[in-house]
């Protein structure tokens, strides 16, 4: 009788502690559903798109024409108006941003706090758009700004005001390494991580960089009785001047690059993902993380599933099929529902990631002696 209750207890101990972690697990995966917010970006009276705490505007799927016209021209130029509602702003705050999440971007307009800070990516610069350009004191003191930032391939310039601020030749190259599934957004990351608290009344997109006279005519402009006014020739021009659930191009060029102002926005969790650049960018590279991660959720899993299909009666085979088994079926719904949460994204190599975690696990569990249980 004392080699069951032996037994018996071996297996209740694993089961529970099995059952314990996937209640952990599932509750992580299912994380994403429980913080959603609504989108908090709403027409201002004063004119323009106003953000406040997590609000955004983004186009529904990847904008093909800018994409296009951009490349193309391997120049560009970002004219923005805008007032922010706090220095206090980092990571930087995405003013408009062309990208995917928050180290993935073909370019980023954005605040650091006083500072006016400019990503972009070229044949020379990383996927992050770094080495990025800072110009300190833009915000400060705060109020309504006219910013424009132009590159032509061999020099980036900043007016604030129109006035030149600052001009740099660090950063060369063409945009032939542009991602053409990156979205155009507003007041945010796509991924919902780097919101942006203020005013916007003026977006506007060239392929190519603004002459210092041209973008003097446009400052002067925003003095003008009809609003500010923009030179011939964007690719994209947003004046915020609907009103209603979208946020509507204005350049006359077709098919229009419109913006959707979605009802809700799911913001990024804090650790795993408002704090994932800080991590990614000193800590350890963006690949190893992610590693990292699966690793440390999986390998356990496997680990304690198969401690306690090894104490009861079957065999190994059907143990090493249950572990591998409930692994690659908890990724696989981790990924599904990844997939239908806009803030995130699913990867197929993930679910292989998983399963060779759970094996780790599982031959782990195999290698570590059983130990009895008195009774």
């Amino acid at each position: 009788m004392k080699g069951p209750r032996r037994r018996d207890r071996t297996v209740r101990r694993w089961s529970f502690a099995a059952a314990a972690y996937a209640v952990v697990l599932l509750l992580g995966l299912l994380a994403p559903f429980d913080t959603y917010r609504l989108n908090d970006a709403t027409w201002s009276d004063e004119g323009g798109l106003e953000f406040h705490e997590t609000g955004i505007a983004l186009s529904a799927t990847p904008p093909a024409r800018l994409h296009r016209q951009l490349v193309a021209s391997g120049a560009l130029t970002v004219e923005v108006v805008v007032d922010p509602a706090r220095v206090a702003q980092r990571g930087p705050a995405r003013l408009v941003s062309y990208s995917e999440d928050t180290s993935r971007r073909n370019f980023t307009l954005g605040q650091e706090g006083a500072a006016l800070q400019m990503r972009l990516r070229t044949t020379q610069s990383d996927a992050n758009g770094q080495p990025s350009l800072t110009v300190e004191g833009v915000f400060n003191p705060p109020g309504p700004h006219h910013l424009v930032v132009t590159y032509d391939g061999t020099d980036m310039r900043v007016y604030v005001d129109g006035t030149l601020r600052q001009s740099s030749r660090a950063l060369r190259g063409s945009f032939d390494n542009w991602d053409p599934e990156h979205v155009l957004v507003f007041g945010n990351e796509a991924s919902g991580a780097r919101p942006w608290r203020g005013r916007l009344a003026l977006v506007a997109i060239y392929d190519r960089a603004l002459g210092r006279d041209e973008v003097a005519t446009n400052h002067a402009s925003r003095t003008a009785a009809d609003g500010v006014r923009v030179v011939d020739g964007p690719v994209a021009l947003y004046r915020f001047s609907q009103g209603d659930g979208h946020v509507r191009d204005e350049s006359g060029l077709s098919p229009p690059l419109d913006l959707a102002l979605p009802r809700s926005i799911r913001p990024a969790r804090r650790f795993l993902d408002a704090d994932r650049e800080y991590l990614r960018g000193r800590l350890v590279p963006a690949e190893a993380w992610e590693i990292a991660i699966n690793l440390a959720i999986f390998v356990p899993l496997g680990f304690l599933v198969a401690r306690a299909a090894l104490a009861s009666t079957i065999g190994l085979p059907a143990v090493a099929a249950l572990t591998l088994s409930l692994g690659v079926v908890l990724s696989l719904g981790a990924e599904t529902m990844q997939y239908f949460v806009a803030a995130r994204y699913s990867e197929l190599g993930d679910v292989l990631l998983n399963g060779l975690s759970t094996l780790v696990g599982l031959l782990l569990a195999l290698a570590v002696p059983s130990r009895r249980v008195p009774v």
